[in-house]
């Protein structure tokens, strides 16, 4: 394995009609160049895994409360993330809030990181003790569906982000040799390295589509009718321009010889006589993408949908057949191309 050197400037793009006509051999600098550019999207195109903004409430008295959770699948080589959090104490005579993110794949990964806010509260009139902090998660497995949350004790989490960091620049981490000189061979591996490499970026790299959570655990989405009701508002249940949902852009995301791509749905929720049903259609109802039927164990399910390659209004409803539907949070990503 060996150390290689990752531009942090994006290079020129590839001339193909000087390094790729016909009849020419395979020219060391069409090789170099197309090497440059993988190392590039491996070390600098991670993709974000959560976003979300809190509001500003002053809280009388200490609190712990669970914030926000998402569900994500890592990219292939990826073995750290960032968490960007920003925080501060809601009032005065606090001196130990705190917020925590707490990353999981289920079984025997479990990472988390804990940042302590400052201990002036804004009621006192110090909104410049606001801090942002940035933290990394190491040892986090690639090509693996994540459980993501955050809590808090004490603290106004303002904000958060979640995102890949990027690979040491090593061969041994995806890299491919990126520097071919004049006469030097191009063996089979060296082209099956970017061949791989490109594959695994492409089909098992997809972006977030979108993440939804509940302000916090303390206060799900609720549907205790048995009628289907918008997600995030809780209440809408017709489709249209109007109703509150997500617009997306599927294009460019499967191979010229699929229709659709492949995409997972991930609920958190419950229902307390254990008969619940999440639903995802397109903007007027009239396609179903996924019905996800869910029980009484609060708790991850999932779904496997596939989308159209257009752009497309997303709208979520949840259903209770008897009892209540707790919903608290909803994430879309990629599967594979």
């Amino acid at each position: 394995m060996a150390t290689v050197q990752v531009p942090l400037i994006t290079p020129r793009p590839i001339n193909a009609h000087r390094l790729a006509r016909n009849a020419m051999p395979v020219d060391p600098a069409l090789i170099s160049k197309a090497s440059e550019l993988h190392n590039i999207a491996l070390a600098h195109r991670g993709k974000e895994l959560f976003r979300a903004t809190g509001t500003m409430s002053i809280k009388s008295s200490p609190a712990t409360e669970t914030k926000w959770r998402f569900a994500c699948r890592t990219s292939p080589y990826v073995t750290s993330v960032k968490v960007v959090m920003l925080l501060l104490t809601p009032h005065a005579s606090a001196t130990n809030g705190n917020a925590t993110v707490t990353l999981t794949d289920g079984g025997a990964f479990t990472g988390s990181k804990t940042v302590t806010a400052p201990g002036v509260g804004i009621d006192a009139g110090a909104m410049s003790s606001a801090i942002e902090v940035v933290k990394t998660i190491t040892g986090v497995p690639s090509d693996t569906v994540i459980y993501g949350s955050f809590s808090t004790t004490d603290t106004i989490l303002l904000g958060a982000c979640v995102y890949e960091d990027a690979p040491a620049y090593d061969t041994a981490n995806g890299y491919v040799q990126p520097v071919y000189q004049n006469g030097q061979p191009i063996l089979a591996a060296d082209r099956q390295n970017l061949v791989t490499l490109s594959n695994a970026l492409v089909r098992r790299g997809g972006a977030q589509i979108f993440n939804w959570s509940s302000t916090n655990d303390a206060t799900p989405q609720t549907n205790n009718a048995a009628t289907f009701k918008n997600l995030i508002d809780g209440t809408t249940t017709t489709g249209g321009s109007g109703a509150p949902g997500w617009r997306v852009d599927m294009r460019y995301r499967c191979t010229r010889g699929q229709s659709t791509t492949r995409c997972k749905l991930y609920y958190y929720g419950a229902n307390t006589s254990g008969s619940g049903v999440l639903r995802l259609f397109n903007e007027d109802l009239s396609v179903q993408y996924a019905n996800l039927v869910f029980g009484a164990t609060l708790g991850w399910s999932s779904a496997t949908v596939d989308l159209p390659r257009e752009h497309l209004k997303l709208i979520a409803q949840h259903y209770a057949s008897a009892g209540t539907t707790s919903s608290y949070a909803l994430s879309l990503f990629t599967e594979a191309a």
